[in-house]
């Protein structure tokens, strides 16, 4: 009988190892959801009660994913952090410049000019984020665009890494 009495049960060790593993597991468990939370935080932007930043973000990626060519300049514009300068088309397929400027606080203009330099339309959001514009190079050697959006503290908001798609 003293035999069956020293098998049964855990050893010290095992019961230790054991509760160091749970422990480290539920210790990382821990670690990523601060993490999540603490992520979920800085980028926390309810699209369904900003529409004009919706409508901001939608008609970018739809101007830069349509755009045949990134142009150094365009009127009074030069490409920049504040104004991001493409070529396309209109609806009706004549050539046109568009013209994104991110350069006031809470404002953003979107100009569409053909190509005799006349303004054919201009679009103007309010009460969004301050916008930047930069290039950002993809895996694959495409040049897309990066677009970020920061509050009025300065904290980053929104950032999107947007790839025009290839023309033939």
């Amino acid at each position: 009988m003293s035999d069956r009495s020293r098998d049964s049960g855990f050893t010290l060790i095992e019961v230790v190892v054991t509760l160091s593993i749970a422990g480290t597991i539920i210790f990382m468990v821990v670690m990523l959801q601060a993490e999540m939370l603490r992520f979920d935080r800085s980028f926390r932007m309810n699209l369904m009660t900003h529409p004009e930043l919706h409508a901001v973000l939608a008609r970018v990626r739809r101007d830069v994913v349509d755009a045949r060519d990134y142009l150094p300049s365009a009127g009074a514009y030069t490409q920049s952090p504040t104004a991001l300068i493409l070529a396309g088309l209109d609806p009706q397929g004549a050539p046109v410049t568009i013209v994104w400027d991110f350069s006031e606080n809470s404002r953003v203009r979107r100009l569409a000019i053909d190509s005799s330099a006349e303004r054919v339309s201009e679009w103007t959001a309010r009460g969004v984020l301050r916008f930047t514009v930069t290039s950002y190079t993809m895996p694959d050697g495409e040049t897309a665009v990066r677009l970020r959006g920061y509050d009025s503290s300065g904290n980053l908001r929104i950032e999107q890494i947007i790839e025009p798609r290839g023309h033939s």
